[in-house]
């Protein structure tokens, strides 16, 4: 059931997110180079005997049938986004079939030769995309975002220098993660605090790997960010609970504490000022519920109750300051504790140490 305070729009901004990321997974299955290998890490596929014809799950469809499944996928989503799009008097979508059929069924060298056309025709669709979405500009964010998140795996190319687009210091460069954060600062009202935190928490974190030449080689870095990036498009797309990555148990008490001391680090001038301000209120409604004979506090007594102040008032209000400060911690802790806990970036110590 959806969150009655939920935006209005928000399938339809889900929506524009999910066909970002379509477009994005479908040019990379393309890419010559992720043909035959798209999913790093992907253990070796069972044999079909015959025509026995078994029914596979997700992860265990050929990688043509993937394909369709995601253009699929993308064609589904553009017509609930009412994008029906035109290249040169043929309907896009059906332009963009016919092309990348061309490279099915097709040899590695015939794939090479033919990637520059449909690279080609990619790019036309994604600019007729942005171009169509650039009115509700939720949306418009929601498919960038989508496309920027899918393309750390989908758009990565290693071996090439970090001047050009493609490479670790492209997807995650300085520009690129400016983008991101704006964009996720654009839908912070559809995606809600947490997983705000938890996105811009783990995009940092592999901003800072891809800036190291040597942590971005080693080990199963790739298999990691692949890892993220589905994690990412779940978290967006509502399919998991930022709060269910990370559930605390008794047995984390010293963990606990670590949380709640970053959580307090982060919110501390804040935390300081609301309680000096309750404790004052707190005070005032002391003075005012004592019997006080000091004349300076019956004279402070008289102007607080002359401006309609009293002593349940300062209670009240007192309670509902500290009840402010609770929350703002809590969600800081739940903040701190997704930012942790949806970061598959590896540590650099685990990916410094090496054998004894």
């Amino acid at each position: 059931m959806p969150d009655p305070a939920s935006p209005s729009d928000l399938e339809q901004v889900r929506a524009a997110f999910r066909l970002g990321w379509a477009v994005a997974e479908l040019r990379g299955r393309y890419r010559p180079e992720m043909f035959l290998h798209p999913e790093p890490g992907r253990p070796e596929a069972f044999r079909r005997r015959g025509n026995d014809q078994p029914l596979p799950l997700a992860g265990e469809r050929k990688n043509q049938e993937v394909r369709i499944e995601v253009f699929r996928a993308a064609a589904g989503l553009s017509k609930a986004l009412y994008l029906a799009l035109e290249l040169e008097g043929t309907n896009t979508l059906t332009h963009m079939r016919e092309v990348v059929d061309r490279l099915e069924n097709t040899n590695a060298a015939t794939r090479q030769t033919r990637w520059v056309t449909v690279a080609r025709a990619f790019y036309r669709w994604d600019a007729q995309l942005q171009d169509a979405l650039v009115v509700p500009a939720p949306r418009a964010a929601a498919y960038q975002l989508g496309r920027a998140l899918a393309e750390t795996h989908w758009a990565l190319d290693p071996q090439r220098p970090d001047n050009e687009m493609g490479s670790w210091g492209f997807l995650f460069g300085a520009e690129r993660r400016e983008t991101v954060e704006r964009l996720v600062a654009r839908l912070s009202a559809y995606l809600g605090p947490l997983v705000t935190a938890a996105i811009d928490g783990s995009f940092a974190a592999w901003c800072r790997l891809a800036a190291d030449g040597n942590r971005r080689v080693a080990g199963d870095v790739r298999v990691s960010l692949y890892q993220q990036g589905l994690l990412w498009r779940d978290l967006i797309r509502g399919e998991r609970q930022p709060l269910d990555l990370a559930p605390l148990t008794s047995g984390d008490a010293w963990r606990k504490v670590g949380v709640y001391s970053k959580a307090v680090e982060t919110l501390r001038a804040p935390l300081i000022v609301g309680a000096l301000f309750a404790a004052l209120l707190v005070a005032g409604g002391a003075l005012l519920a004592s019997g006080a004979k000091h004349p300076w506090l019956t004279t402070a007594i008289s102007i607080l109750g002359a401006l309609g102040l009293t002593s349940a008032g300062l209670y009240a209000r007192a309670k509902a300051q500290l009840t402010s400060l609770l929350e703002s911690l809590q969600l800081a802790v739940d903040k701190q504790r997704v930012r942790e806990a949806a970061t598959i970036c590896p540590p650099p110590l685990l990916l410094e140490t090496g054998p004894n």
